[in-house]
């Protein structure tokens, strides 16, 4: 049959059907099976040859068997291929080797006994499975190179490698393919839009769907095909041929193009890579000042964070508005180190700014991320004069951050003045939503909202705390440190009026996100209100650290000061509430007041803590006069309500603990005048020692708050005595001597001899033999 064909052919004009037939006859009268292999098929691009083909896949006989190589898709006079039965398609995927597949190979081929997995996956990583790139790179190695030297031997500068893809790839593509692939090899993702802004060829659009269809190592990054990627390989090949064959300054020129492109369609990070590969230094520096803060604004610290690195990493200085940038990012991500890098930059910030006016708007975002910054370290004194300076220059032209932030300072530090604080508040909160910063609008929200708690205007508190969490769920950003902050400040307000299911549902909110952030200081004092609700509602308290063990004290030292007082704060009210008074002295006993020194330096909510745990241990109680006397200015000095909720509380406490029951219901009476504006009941109700004091108090407040007068019948069913005197009745009815009571209640001598001079008092005797007859028929103790 091949004879007759060849007869055939070598006539001037031959039947090319008549000369297949001929062929194809001889084939099936064959014994056994033949295989005829077409390889580079996708060099044929004779229509005629195509059909001829097509007549042999659908005409021959049973036993011809066709292997068909080709580097790109079917034509679509052999597209119909899909639908004949018995086909077989191998694509790019098929024949990538696998890590299992390069371990047979080195182990079997190469001779590697016993290669690491760690080399088998470099292997694939830097081959992608190719096999010819493996065969190739092993031909180069040198004798006795092991398999880690092998792996690196794969790379676009191997003179086999290179040979080949010269030869096999590059030679044979058009030259017009061959400069878009050289081209296009700068750009770590390829689209059609662009690839034409880079090359400026016509047709990039059929010059990408050429390079996609004929598979040159080419892979899709998205669904729609729309973006792709070369494997790394590949790409580095392309690279080294695109600068042996032209001039560096013709590259920098496309990388240019790329980043100007990549910029104006928002893809900052790949802009700035061009820039840097491109040596394109001052086009970098400028990328990421223009879109930094911007960035930084819209959430995305992390991200402008990145574009930072890469500057450091290439050696690059930066400059003011860089070192600006960075501080925006230390302070919005609430990082507890910011005032030590704005320490740290100082000497670098002169050098930058030496030339600058006090004014300029650099210096005044400088002076604004000291005073916040110097805030949040629990300076509120140093942070102050900070913004009053800065606000001597302030204009409409200054930075929005400048301006909403000089508010927002003069907000949370004149809240002495509450008409002041709530305008500046206010001005605040419009400036950031007419600047649409989204960030600075739910932190505004949260501050007011904290502004109306402390101030009992509940209602408004309630309204900013919701509009704050509903920023935080419809603006897309990663708000969840915010989120934490404003859980934590609805729970806080929802306990005090004792709606302990609905703070429960924040506090399980709060302690979620504090752990999805590490933040292990937020969710212990999470756990420690939630601790308390479950005391409130009568479950089993779960397990808390104790003040003095190794883990509460590493954790206290690395919380950030506002953080440490309300950890503090909670696990007070728990213990007291608990009637554990030694812990609850303990948890305060290290704070940094001392009697002898002005509490004007402190935090009020510290001070009253300090009050609080100090009440509970009972002891020296004419210490706390002068320092509730002091604490009495500072509460009406700063017109926050709750603060003089709970000094009015204290302070009926400490008279109703000096057995000064005129004193105690006057104190008492102002808290429950208070407590009518504001509803804040647990001020009260977390002070066991109280509820005997509220039996004898006729206030109408009483009735109007279920949880307060239900302590009246039970209060008054002990005559008013409290539970720890009926304790102490019940121990000197067993005949127990005042040092064994002392042990048994964790109290002092002095302090007991303090209750029985009291107890005998209201009981109108005179010793203990008389208490317990009297005790028994008053029906106080049953023994």
């Amino acid at each position: 049959a091949a004879t007759t064909v060849a007869q055939n052919l070598r006539r001037g004009q031959p039947d090319l059907q008549r000369a297949i037939t001929i062929l194809l006859n001889g084939i099936s009268e064959l014994d056994g099976p033949l295989l005829l292999i077409v390889d580079d098929y996708h060099h044929i691009y004779d229509e005629e040859i195509h059909q001829a083909f097509k007549r042999v896949l659908e005409r021959g006989p049973t036993n011809l068997h066709v292997m068909l190589l080709t580097r790109q898709n079917l034509t679509p006079a052999l597209g119909h291929l899909n639908d004949i039965g018995g086909l077989r398609v191998l694509g790019a995927e098929d024949l990538r080797f696998v890590e299992e597949e390069i371990s047979i190979f080195v182990k079997e081929v190469l001779g590697y006994e016993r290669p690491s997995k760690a080399a088998l996956s470099s292997l694939a990583a830097r081959s992608d499975g190719w096999i010819t790139g493996l065969n190739l790179a092993a031909i180069s190695r040198p004798k006795g190179a092991d398999v880690d030297a092998y792996a690196a031997l794969i790379h676009g500068r191997n003179q086999w490698l290179s040979a080949y893809f010269r030869s096999e790839f590059l030679a044979g593509q058009p030259p017009e393919m061959q400069t878009f692939l050289l081209q296009t090899s700068l750009l770590d993702e390829l689209s059609a839009p662009l690839c034409a802004a880079v090359t400026g060829l016509p047709g990039t659009n059929a010059l990408l769907e050429q390079t996609v269809t004929g598979h040159l190592f080419i892979t899709p990054t998205n669904e729609a095909m729309t973006r792709f990627v070369y494997h790394d390989l590949f790409r580095q090949m392309l690279r080294d041929e695109l600068e042996r064959r032209c001039p560096p300054a013709e590259v920098v020129v496309l990388s240019q193009r790329a980043g100007q492109w990549l910029e104006e369609n928002g893809e900052i990070g790949a802009a700035l890579r061009q820039y840097l590969n491109a040596g394109l230094h001052e086009n970098a520096i400028a990328l990421v000042e223009r879109h930094s803060l911007p960035t930084i604004l819209a959430g995305d610290v992390h991200r402008a964070q990145r574009w930072l690195n890469q500057l450091q990493k290439e050696g690059l200085p930066p400059t003011a508005r860089l070192l600006l940038d960075q501080g925006w990012i230390y302070l919005i991500a609430d990082r507890s180190d910011t005032l030590a890098f704005l320490q740290s930059s100082r000497d670098r910030w002169r050098n930058l700014t030496r030339t600058t006016e006090p004014d300029a708007p650099c210096q005044q975002e400088r002076m604004m991320q000291l005073a916040i910054a110097t805030y949040l370290m629990n300076d509120p004194t140093e942070a102050l004069a900070i913004v009053t300076k800065l606000g001597k220059g302030l204009s409409s032209d200054s930075h929005f951050l400048v301006r909403g932030g000089y508010h927002f300072l003069n907000h949370i530090l004149l809240r002495s003045h509450p008409a002041e604080a709530w305008e500046h508040g206010l001005q605040a909160l419009r400036i950031y939503e007419e600047n649409g910063w989204p960030t600075g609008e739910t932190a505004m929200n949260r501050a007011m909202g904290q502004y109306a708690r402390l101030s009992g205007h509940v209602r408004e508190a309630l309204a900013f705390y919701r509009r704050a969490l509903q920023l935080v769920g419809s603006i897309g950003q990663d708000l969840t440190q915010e989120a934490v902050y404003i859980h934590f400040e609805l729970a806080q307000l929802l306990y005090n009026r004792n709606h302990i299911a609905e703070a429960r549902d924040e506090l399980e909110q709060m302690i979620l996100k504090a752990e999805m952030l590490f933040e292990d200081d937020l969710a212990l004092m999470g756990r420690i209100i939630m601790n308390l609700c479950e005391r409130v509602q009568g479950e089993a308290g779960r397990l808390i650290p104790a003040p003095d063990s190794v883990g509460w004290q590493d954790l206290m030292r690395k919380a950030m000061p506002l953080r440490q007082v309300h950890i503090r704060v909670w696990l007070v009210r728990d213990w007291i509430l608990a009637k554990e008074q030694g812990k609850a002295w303990q948890a305060v006993r290290y704070l940094p007041i001392r009697f002898e020194e002005s509490l004007r330096d402190h935090q009020p909510i510290e001070v009253l803590t300090y009050v609080s745990g100090y009440l509970a241990r009972g002891t020296n109680l004419l210490l706390l006069k002068p320092i509730l006397a002091e604490l009495e200015d500072i509460c009406q000095e700063t017109n926050r309500l709750e603060y003089q909720l709970q000094l009015a509380v204290l302070q009926a406490w400490y008279w109703w603990k000096c057995a000064d029951e005129k004193k105690a219901a006057a104190n008492m009476e102002q808290a429950l005048e208070m407590i009518e504006r504001t509803g804040y009941v647990r001020f009260v109700l977390d002070i066991p020692d109280l509820r005997p004091l509220l039996a004898l108090m006729q206030h109408p407040t009483l009735q109007k708050f279920p949880e307060l007068s239900k302590w009246l019948e039970q209060a008054s069913q002990n005559k008013g005595f409290s539970d720890q005197e009926i304790k102490i009745l019940q121990l000197v009815a067993q005949k127990r001597k005042n040092a064994e009571i002392a042990d048994e209640l964790f109290l002092s001598v002095n302090t007991v001899k303090w209750y029985l001079w009291n107890i005998y008092r209201r009981l109108g005797v005179k010793n203990r033999r008389l208490a317990v007859a009297r005790a028994r028929e008053l029906g106080l103790i049953t023994q």
